[in-house]
């Protein structure tokens, strides 16, 4: 069971890396990580989201952000 819901601005405790949690993966051995996606930077590029063990994360907002996907559009299409 994850802790933390999709959608939400976190920060990893040791790095201050931040940004959205677009993804998370259970792992056999109960270790839940999620991938936090920082925003666009200064220069217009996308960098690359992170992954970080559960226990580092700190949420700073708990709005969700959300895809305004149509109706019966999946978003891996």
């Amino acid at each position: 069971m994850f802790k933390f819901p999709l959608g939400v601005q976190a920060r990893d405790r040791v790095t201050g890396f931040a940004g959205i949690i677009t993804s998370r993966t259970e792992h056999l051995t109960g270790c839940d990580y999620y991938g936090v996606q920082p925003p666009v930077n200064e220069k217009g590029e996308i960098p690359g989201a992170l992954s970080f063990d559960e226990p580092r994360i700190e949420i700073t907002d708990q709005t969700v952000v959300a895809l305004d996907m149509p109706p019966n559009v999946s978003p891996a299409a």
